[in-house]
């Protein structure tokens, strides 16, 4: 029998019955959650590369939900862990970034502030162009992903590059202390080519200036100003008519 609806101020409300929102935690208690450009590669194909990936020994399905987000439905533990300890997965030359899932789980309030970027070490000694020394360089700025394979092969020797998932919520430095047996010394670095990035919203997709929230702001507080200034035109207007 279905609950009763009732009402909550002026709009309507409805009890959940326990037993069914209890079946849907336990359907849904091994999902996981992921961010994926779909302009870039379209869902049909980001499932068909995933499940080639994972390959999977139950179901799996990713259903985008919108913001970027994907659920990944899954049906057992074990597929669960195996793609949550098996990072970094990349699809369609963009990082899979997994989210844990959990109830309440709403993609609007999910923020993606994080972007695969190549990282340049200008100058960089030869000695230090080691595979896991160049690695142990790009952690300092977050998870390294790949070596650009120029540099893998020393084919020129003005920088190494490193590509890099970065958070570009945080501080991004311009140098790194690099502590070596007989004298440490500042290592300079430079990013490439990044995606557009709002320091207000913390998000992708938009810079500072083309910012919604920022125009709305400012329109909000010039919008008592303009009429402020067209009061007094007004009146000067509506006396000189009063005179004539």
């Amino acid at each position: 029998q279905l609950p009763i609806p009732g009402r909550r101020g002026n709009f309507p409300s409805i009890k959940v019955l326990i037993e069914a929102h209890k079946r849907g935690l336990n359907r849904n208690r091994f999902n996981l959650a992921c961010r994926l450009d779909l302009q870039k590669i379209p869902i049909h194909e980001a499932r068909l590369k995933a499940i080639d990936l994972w390959k999977p020994k139950g179901s799996c399905r990713l259903i985008p939900v919108g913001k970027g987000c994907i659920i990944i439905f899954l049906d057992n533990e074990e597929d669960r862990n195996k793609i949550w300890s098996g990072e970094p997965w990349v699809i369609g030359n963009q990082l899979l970034r997994l989210l844990p899932w959990s109830p309440f789980f709403d993609p609007e309030k999910r923020n993606n502030s994080h972007a695969l970027v190549w990282v340049k070490f200008l100058g960089l000694g030869v000695e230090f162009w080691e595979v896991d020394t160049l690695m142990a360089l790009a952690r300092t700025l977050g998870t390294p992903i790949q070596i650009d394979h120029s540099s893998v092969m020393m084919d020129f020797g003005y920088f190494a590059k490193v590509l890099v998932n970065i958070d570009l919520a945080d501080p991004i430095p311009s140098k790194i202390m690099m502590e070596v047996e007989g004298g440490d010394f500042w290592q300079r670095i430079e990013l490439g080519a990044t995606l557009k990035f709002c320091s207000h919203c913390k998000i992708i997709g938009h810079t500072f200036a083309e910012c919604r929230v920022i125009k709305e702001h400012i329109q909000r507080v010039e919008e008592p100003k303009k009429n402020q200034q067209e009061i007094p035109a007004t009146l000067e207007a509506f006396t000189k008519n009063k005179k004539k």
